[in-house]
C-alpha cells in the first residue's frame, strides 16, 4: 500500500455535478409537502355482544345466596312473606331476558343483548 500525497487525489466532484440519485424521491417530495388532504368522515365503530343470562346468573350466584340469607330475617320486620319475595325476584330475573341495551358515545356504538 503506497500513500500518495494530498494534492495527487482527484478532488471531488462540486454538489452540482453529482449524479443525484433520488431526483424522482426529491422531486414527489416537493410536491406532497403543502398538499392538503382533506378530512374522511369519523365514522364510530359498531360493537355488538351478545351474553347468556345463565352465565351472568352463575357469576351472580354468591351475591343471590348473600340476599337470599337477608331475605329470610328481614320479611319478620316489614311484614313481608319470604316465599312472595324470592318469586319477585324470580319474575325480575326471568324479565331481564331478552334486554337489549345500545350505548353510544363519539368513538364506538356498543349494542349488548341478555339472551
Amino acid at each position: 500500500m503506497t500513500l500518495e500525497p494530498h494534492s495527487a487525489r482527484e478532488a471531488a466532484p462540486s454538489r452540482g455535478q453529482r449524479p443525484r440519485r433520488f431526483e424522482a424521491m426529491r422531486q414527489r417530495a416537493e410536491r406532497l409537502r403543502w398538499r392538503v388532504i382533506p378530512a374522511r368522515p369519523f365514522e364510530p365503530r359498531e360493537i355488538r355482544l351478545w351474553f347468556p343470562l345463565t352465565l351472568i346468573l352463575i357469576l351472580l350466584s354468591p351475591l343471590i345466596l348473600l340476599a337470599m340469607g337477608i331475605v329470610v330475617f328481614l320479611p319478620r320486620p316489614l311484614g313481608v312473606n319470604p316465599a312472595y319475595m324470592v318469586l319477585a325476584v324470580g319474575r325480575v330475573l326471568a324479565a331481564i331476558s331478552g334486554t337489549r341495551l345500545d350505548l353510544e358515545s363519539p368513538r364506538a356504538k356498543v349494542h349488548i343483548k341478555l339472551v
